[in-house]
Formats: C-alpha cells, structure tokens, sequence
C-alpha cells in the first residue's frame, strides 16, 4: 500500500525539468537559455516544484558566478519558468517569489552631438555606418553587427528572438535617414555591415579607441551610443513605455533609468487628472 501511495505521488508530481518542456511548447528558446538551463536543472532535478523552498532558491541563487547582472539574468530565467508553472499551468498554489541581487547603480555615458560630430571625423570607413545605424535605431552591438539583408522588412528591420539578448522578437521601425543610409550601402552578401568582403565581428576594437583617443573621448564604449540613443529620446519627450518597445527591453526597470533625463516626466502626467473636475 506505502509503495502504491508513493506511486500515486509521483504520477501527479510535477517537476521544474516538466515545466521547461511545457515552457518551450509555446515560446521560444533565447540565445543564453540553454546556459541557464544548464545551471538550474540539475539542481531541482527530481524535486516537486511545490517543494522548493526559499532557502532552495537562495542556495541556487548563491552559487551563481558573475556580476550581479549575471546572476539576475539567471534568476530571471528562473522566475520566468516558475511563474509559467504558476500562471500557466495551475501547477503553483501560490506566486513564486525569487529575489534578485542588488546591481550597483551606473551612471550612464552619451555622446553629445559635438562628440558625434568630432568622432565621425575619425572613425575608420567600415565604422561609420554601423555607428550612425546604431545612433539612430538604439540596436545592441550583436544586433547591428549580426544585421541580414533578409531582417530588413519595408520600414522596419525584424529580428527573432534566437538571435537578441533577452530571447524575444525585436521590431525595430526605421526613419527616413535610416533607409536612406541603408539605401546607400552595396548588397555584397547576406550581412548589411561589411569590412573588405567580410562581416564585422566586433566593433569595439583598435579603429573604435584609436577614434575615441584622436577625439578626446576616452572611456566610451560602443555600449554607450544605446545610451546616447535614449538619452535623447527622453530628452525629446518619448514615453519611457513607448521606448522600451522601441529599445526591445522586457525589464520596465531598466528604462525607467532615464526617466530623471526628462524633466516633465512626472508633471505632465499628474496633470491629467485635473480634467477630472471642470
């Protein structure tokens, strides 16, 4: 009878290795998934998810290696699964609770447009273009560099969420001076970027501080011409939620970083609620 009720036990128990394989039916795998995967699955392998415990996760979470931004990714991961189990799949009496580390707090770097201007003036030829692309559409390095001919729909460049940094789609609308800049470069392959034939692998390198040092602008990175591209659009008055659909962020948190950049962020908003009485 004990080994038929522990029979029965298993039957209905759930584990977080089951709640992957329910996860990916239905979305797709991101690009570092299976590194996190990786780390988690042995560690709750055989375990009933309703048994994990805080100090489970806290044992899991301490034994992540890397910065905070690291370690938050992978719990990130993690939560995403447990609340797929809980929201989903009915498999979680109540929400799952997983707490990210604290990051230190960095101030972000952008260029003016003076800064633009003088380190044009000496970035080599194959730079210049990603570096404008990049300015004008907020891509990561990966997303610019990794750009097909074939991701260039109409106005819009699309990406699959296999090839972005948080494993979803990314739709990113194109300007005028955009296309115009695209229109301008010669289809020698399926890459949109190239240096003599090749695609370009990685754009912070010798010619990208060699410019920075002629222009006087030590201690960029390429990094910050997405910081340079958001500063400017709140700056300029976009909503933080409309950029963070542009800027393809699926942490709320991380855009509203920029939001001390516009002065009337909060202002304008509370006015709205006086039309409430005329």
């Amino acid at each position: 009878k004990y080994l038929n009720n522990m029979s029965r036990a298993k039957q209905y128990m759930k584990t977080f290795t089951d709640a992957i394989k329910e996860y990916y039916r239905f979305n797709k795998m991101g690009k570092n998934d299976f590194t996190y995967r990786k780390y988690f699955e042995p560690i709750f392998e055989g375990k009933d998810l309703k048994q994990i415990s805080k100090q489970d996760i806290a044992e899991a979470r301490s034994g992540i290696k890397g910065s905070p931004g690291t370690v938050n990714r992978y719990l990130n991961y993690f939560r995403a699964i447990l609340m797929y189990a809980y929201e989903e799949l009915g498999w979680l009496d109540s929400k799952p609770i997983v707490k990210r580390v604290k990051e230190d707090p960095r101030s972000h770097k952008y260029f003016t447009q003076q800064q633009i201007k003088k380190l044009l003036r000496y970035l080599p030829e194959h730079l210049k273009k990603p570096f404008i692309f990049s300015l004008m559409t907020g891509v990561r390095m990966s997303n610019c560099l990794n750009l097909r001919w074939d991701h260039i729909q109409g106005n819009q460049i699309s990406i699959e969420g296999t090839e972005t940094k948080n494993g979803k789609g990314l739709s990113v609308p194109l300007n005028a001076k955009c296309i115009e800049l695209l229109d301008s470069i010669d289809r020698q392959g399926s890459y949109v970027f190239l240096y003599a034939g090749r695609r370009i692998t990685r754009a912070s390198n010798t010619g990208w501080y060699k410019a920075l040092d002629k222009a006087g602008l030590k201690g960029f990175r390429w990094h910050d011409i997405r910081h340079t591209w958001a500063t400017h659009h709140v700056q300029n008055g976009t909503p933080l939620h409309t950029l963070q659909h542009l800027g393809g962020w699926s942490d709320f948190n991380i855009v509203n970083r920029y939001a001390h950049l516009s002065k009337d962020y909060l202002t304008d908003a509370c006015e709205i609620s006086s039309d409430l009485v005329s």
